[in-house]
């Protein structure tokens, strides 16, 4: 079996067989969706099917074969929903099809053939689900199709170059065919934090590239314009990892393992000004392999981490208090015994685990006195995340509880210490399954490697009720394997941070953002920007808007999709820089968020210049849309 579709009611599968349960069904088959029953719904090619879709009452499947119910077909082919009868329907490639994408009435579809529907397409082409004819679209030639995805009016091509060099992931203009500027958000391994400031999300982890754009180990986007900002500070020396971030007024902590920071000596830890990315004077000397972990206060910083014996020449072990002020001077703290792999600071006490037995520990910030250990905690090589909810201290990770059994996430009191025997059922197939643990409002978020929470299926991602302990009802929807190693969440939106690669269908490498999960009306991952389907055939570039409701955007036929569609008659004026209408109208400019950043009411002309370079959609009271560029 190599591809399925599914109806209300009906699983729909195709592939290389000849029998299903015993019955006779060849390559083609229907399940009842509820019992698993086959259904005498029987349709048959004479080769393989690797790819279906079913739209409206018909099937449409491609793959190698050149028959369908004893009538001639090659390669592609629909029948009837409910009869499985052969429709007329026949655009008859002449090379296999091996994969395919409906949007609306347009069909893509991909494979090793450059000829059909009496046109040429070299290996990927659009067709009418209507009557077969072959739009007029440019395709991708030299890429042999094996995925589609449809993301903001892109189609994203994966596949590989003849002789089977892999190519990876192109993104096509969904409308002309034409390749497009579009790139993976990033190259590397994996994000390790995330920091949020109004539109811009800072990023740090181990990778390379941003949205196509060199970024060493930290980056910053701009939420408004899913594009990277100028912000890029470059980092060097040592493994060039950014563990921890702390946003502070108008500035940026980080802590790594690295020791220089656009050309200047910064060990493992450095202060960078939001503006421009500079470095403040402030330069604690660390020395040691790396900074894990970092906290901060009014008046110091508190860095723990792997193999520290010195800051600024005092002697230390594991963890250091730092003042704020330029000359980073180290308070008198009692040196830990073991290494510091994590620290939360809430009120006046920071809350430590080191590596080793007895690892989770309360220390007063005044002084750096233990205040006393958490009961039953035995080891802590493997806690990645702690969250104060109430009094109750949340620590995730790979932790050994009083009686030796491995748990991901335990509960203490955070005001005694005492041991709170409580289980949420976290399940994974790794060693450690939930790596992180984050509170806001009256929701609980873990993030990590589990497949169930609460006995029910949950990857990577879940919410939990915060009076209950139970787990909210959402989807995540990430396709592929992958860690969750950082979470955030703002007013209206949770961003998440890891391994993982895939989410709702779409490639997300390593990072992806969801919607607030009070967002009435549509599911959590709708977050204003996201792709969706409207289920108007006339429209692409579908988006959830600020107020959680799947819109078109752009209208099929657009002959410049960078500057308008044909139903909004804009046209762009050189001679001052304006988007000219054919007449006075009134409506609205968006960003990709949702947001509303310009109105306008009865004129025939609107100006981009100050607003941020970017992508906007133009909608009017009179109907009208287009999608303007801000270059």
């Amino acid at each position: 079996v190599g591809a399925f579709a599914r109806t209300a009611d009906v699983i729909y599968i195709g592939g290389s067989f000849s029998q299903v349960n015993g019955e006779q069904h060849l390559d083609l088959a229907a399940l009842d969706r509820t019992t698993g029953a086959v259904l005498p719904w029987a349709p048959s090619t004479n080769g393989a099917v690797g790819c279906i879709a079913v739209h409206g009452d018909a099937l449409y499947f491609g793959g190698t074969f050149w028959q369908t119910g004893g009538q001639f077909r090659d390669n592609l082919a629909a029948v009837d929903l409910a009869t499985g009868d052969l429709l007329p329907w026949a655009p008859n490639p002449n090379g296999s099809v091996t994969a395919m994408l409906l949007k609306g009435d347009t069909l893509f579809v991909g494979g090793g053939f450059e000829e059909l529907a009496g046109g040429s397409a070299q290996l990927v082409a659009a067709l009418s689900v209507s009557d077969g004819s072959l739009f007029e679209w440019s395709g991708a030639a030299g890429l042999y199709v094996t995925c589609f995805a449809l993301h903001e009016g892109m189609l994203l091509v994966g596949g590989y170059q003849a002789g089977g060099t892999p190519q990876g992931i192109l993104a096509l203009d969904a409308i002309t065919g034409e390749e497009t500027d579009w790139r993976l958000p990033f190259h590397g391994n994996a994000i390790h934090s995330i920091a949020i400031s109004g539109d811009h999300v800072y990023f740090g982890g181990l990778f390379s590239t941003m949205g196509g754009v060199p970024r060493h180990r930290i980056a910053a986007m701009d939420m408004r314009t899913g594009l990277p900002t100028d912000w890029g500070p470059v980092l060097s020396g040592g493994g060039q990892t950014v563990f921890s971030m702390i946003l502070l007024d108008s500035t940026l902590l980080i802590g790594g393992y690295f020791s220089e920071v656009n050309g200047e000596d910064r060990w493992h830890v450095a202060e960078l000004r939001l503006t421009d990315a500079s470095l403040t004077p402030w330069a604690p000397v660390v020395d040691g392999p790396m900074v894990r972990t970092m906290a901060v206060n009014d008046t110091a910083v508190f860095l723990g981490g792997l193999g520290i014996s010195q800051v600024n020449g005092v002697e230390v072990h594991g963890l250091a208090a730092v003042s704020r002020s330029p000359d980073a001077a180290v308070y008198a703290w009692p040196a830990t015994e073991d290494d510091v792999d994590l620290m939360l600071l809430s009120g006046d006490t920071l809350y430590v685990t080191t590596f080793g037995p007895g690892g989770l520990y309360a220390l007063d910030i005044a002084t750096g006195e233990y205040l006393f250990e958490f009961e039953g905690y035995i080891n802590s090589t493997a806690v990645s995340s702690l969250e104060v909810v109430g009094d109750t201290l949340f620590a995730a990770g790979l932790i050994n509880d009083s009686s030796g059994v491995v748990e991901d996430l335990l509960l203490f009191d955070r005001t005694t210490g005492a041991l709170l025997l409580w289980d949420v059922g976290i399940e994974g197939t790794g060693i450690q399954d939930c790596h992180v643990v984050h509170a806001r409002n009256d929701r609980i978020y873990l993030g990590g490697a589990f497949n169930t929470v609460g006995d029910q299926p949950q990857d990577q991602l879940a919410i939990l009720d915060r009076n209950t302990l139970t787990t909210v009802d959402w989807d995540p929807q990430f396709m592929n394997p992958g860690t969750v190693l950082a979470v955030e969440v703002t007013a209206d939106r949770l961003f998440a941070g890891g391994s993982m690669q895939d989410y709702a269908g779409t490639t997300r490498d390593h990072f992806a953002v969801y919607g607030a999960p009070d967002c009435t009306g549509a599911p959590l991952h709708a977050a204003p920007g996201d792709a969706c389907d409207d289920a108007d055939p006339t429209t692409i570039n579908d988006t959830w808007t600020a107020a959680c409701q799947c819109v078109g955007q752009l209208t099929i036929g657009m002959v410049d999709p960078t500057v308008t569609s044909p139903n909004a008659s804009v046209r762009f004026d050189p001679v001052d820089r304006s988007f000219r209408f054919d007449e006075p109208l009134t409506g609205r400019i968006q960003d990709l968020t949702g947001k509303i950043v310009r109105t306008f009411r009865k004129v025939d002309r609107v100006h981009l210049d100050d607003l941020v370079p970017g992508i906007y959609i133009l909608t009017t009271d009179e109907g009208r849309s287009a999608r303007l560029m801000r270059q």
